[in-house]
């Protein structure tokens, strides 16, 4: 089987899966219905790039003034891709209206995983049925197919796959600097796309020199200290010239997520509710973050390639000095399984917790998220559980298709729930229309240029999510708002001062008449003075009320 037949094969098994999970229609660029609906990630994804694309060029590139107003804040703070939305900022002058490019994100993140996965094993000579099958499992495994349709940019796990590819090259004089600059574009394209896939990819960027120096001999031992240095310093950059570093502000602790959102020692069994096959086993609840099931078909994999690992230890000795080369990867990748897991190990519901500074905890909880951590090891066990399967010489090309075969069946029916339970295919395609009274809101909105909320910066107010309802209609009115989800920040001191300044003008009875005030009915009371005044009119739509200074 030629190689271009199995990148077509292979784009095709895609645009099934896809579309049958999706609906390819999520990739045309004014089907926004979809994504809005969700009321979740995928509409804060959307609205951080579409305040984005209303507003004039600005530095930090990645600058959004008018949510989270009057903070503002950037596009990577509302994961919606910096990499895309600055890029199509570029041409929004011919935008349609309502232009989404989640849609395209993900699908490429399909392709691109599934072209790494084929690079990799054409590495190890894997060709013919065997390379597509290996492809197929690598490409469609349960942890990327988890995220999928819940959060786009971190679908772009084909970025650990690449890391992967590029320190499994074999490097000489000729091609080192040119496989490691090429690792520090991957570097650069992760924080344009995910943090948490930037922290990953760093450790690529620190032991792909120190392999091609002391295993490949093909680097100097200046350019071993001048590669990583050079990875950082262009991180550094590319973070500040989009708005991820911020020199004004000091980092917040996170440290309070760290070890909610952690990884179980279950995680690489454990379907939760996403297997045909196998129960899922109860876990605390934020660990659904550290999310490793392997799938059956690739379970059974793992033990197989185990097995005859083990019965060929026990006849013949080992060079281990052969190996090295890998050694090194795993215990890179499993020293952030071990950040993962965090100081407080969950078996089942079951935890032991060792007590850490708290310096250390502060730092350490900038990943809060940490159960994502375990994606590298878990890639690298897919991986090498394909290659050495492949590679076993006792068993024919064709016993191994047959094997391939059956585990492949085997595992696309055990993530069934993954492959093909989605409600975004239910949903109709085309533009979004809120559940809010939108004729009324929009009467008043447009005489304002901006919506505080009180609480101010909520990200629920009276149902939850309800930021993206408010956002939504904020948008369509060009007014800015203080209502909003932002994955990141680290302006405390600066949001306390913007709330004693709106208590005290509430306190004074100063309303600014720009302003529309938004709040509920258990929140009213605040407002109870002003409303008195007969200049402030109190208006009630679908459970909120709106207060402002009368119109002239």
């Amino acid at each position: 089987m030629k190689n271009k037949l199995i990148y077509i094969l292979m784009l095709i098994i895609i645009c099934l899966f896809y579309h049958i999970k999706f609906g390819l229609e999520t990739i045309i660029p004014t089907n926004i219905n979809w994504i809005m609906s969700s009321r979740g990630d995928l509409a804060q994804h959307y609205l951080g790039w579409a305040f984005y694309s209303k507003e004039s060029w600005d530095f930090p590139l990645g600058r959004i003034e008018s949510i989270y107003y009057p903070l503002g804040t950037t596009v990577s703070n509302t994961d919606s891709t910096p990499l895309f939305a600055i890029f199509f900022k570029l041409f929004n002058f011919f935008l349609p209206q309502n232009f989404q490019y989640i849609g395209l994100s993900m699908f490429l993140s399909y392709l691109l995983l599934s072209y790494y996965s084929i690079r990799i094993f054409k590495l190890y000579k894997i060709t013919g049925i065997l390379l597509l099958l290996s492809a197929i499992l690598l490409t469609f495994n349960p942890v990327f197919l988890f995220r999928g349709g819940g959060h786009d940019s971190l679908c772009a796990q084909w970025l650990l796959v690449a890391s992967i590819y590029y320190y499994l090259i074999k490097t000489n004089k000729n091609n080192v600097i040119r496989i490691n600059i090429y690792q520090i574009i991957i570097l650069n394209l992760s924080i344009m796309i995910h943090p948490y896939l930037t922290f990953m990819v760093l450790l690529f960027n620190l032991i792909l020199p120190i392999k091609n120096y002391f295993f490949d001999k093909t680097l100097t031992i200046k350019q071993l200290i001048v590669l990583p240095i050079a990875s950082i310093f262009s991180l550094s950059v590319t973070c500040f010239l989009i708005g991820i570093i911020d020199l004004k502000h000091k980092t917040s602790s996170s440290a309070w997520g760290y070890g909610h959102f952690s990884l179980n020692l279950n995680a690489l069994y454990n379907p939760l509710q996403y297997s045909s096959i196998l129960k899922g086993i109860n876990i605390n609840e934020g660990q659904y973050e550290g999310y490793l099931y392997l799938g059956l078909g690739m379970i059974s994999l793992v033990l197989i390639s185990i097995g005859i690992g083990i019965a060929y230890l026990c006849k013949s000795k080992i060079i281990f000095s052969k190996y090295y080369v890998y050694i090194l990867l795993f215990i890179a990748s499993f020293a952030y399984v071990l950040l993962a897991i965090t100081n407080i190990i969950v078996f089942n519901q079951k935890f032991f917790q060792v007590n850490l500074p708290l310096k250390i905890l502060d730092s350490l909880g900038t990943f809060r998220a940490s159960g994502r951590l375990g994606w590298i090891f878990y890639y690298v066990i897919i991986i090498f559980s394909l290659i050495y399967f492949n590679k076993i010489e006792k068993i024919t090309k064709k016993g191994k298709a047959v094997v391939l075969s059956f585990l492949v069946i085997l595992q696309l029916y055990d993530i069934k729930p993954l492959l093909f339970e989605s409600n975004i295919k239910e949903i109709p395609m085309g533009d979004y229309h809120t559940y809010l009274t939108e004729n009324k809101w929009n009467k008043i909105l447009f005489n304002f240029k901006v919506i505080q909320t009180y609480p101010i910066f909520t990200q629920s107010l009276l149902k939850e999510n309800d930021f993206s309802e408010l956002s939504y209609l904020a948008l369509k009115n060009n007014v800015k708002i203080s209502s909003f989800y932002v994955a990141r920040d680290a302006r405390g001191r600066d949001k306390r001062k913007v709330i004693e300044e709106f208590n005290k003008n509430i306190e004074e009875k100063t309303l600014n008449y720009e302003y529309v005030y938004i709040t509920t009915k258990e929140n009213l009371s605040f407002f109870s003075d002003i409303i008195k005044d007969e200049n402030i009119s109190c208006e009630e739509i679908d459970n909120y009320y709106l207060i402002y200074k009368k119109i002239k």
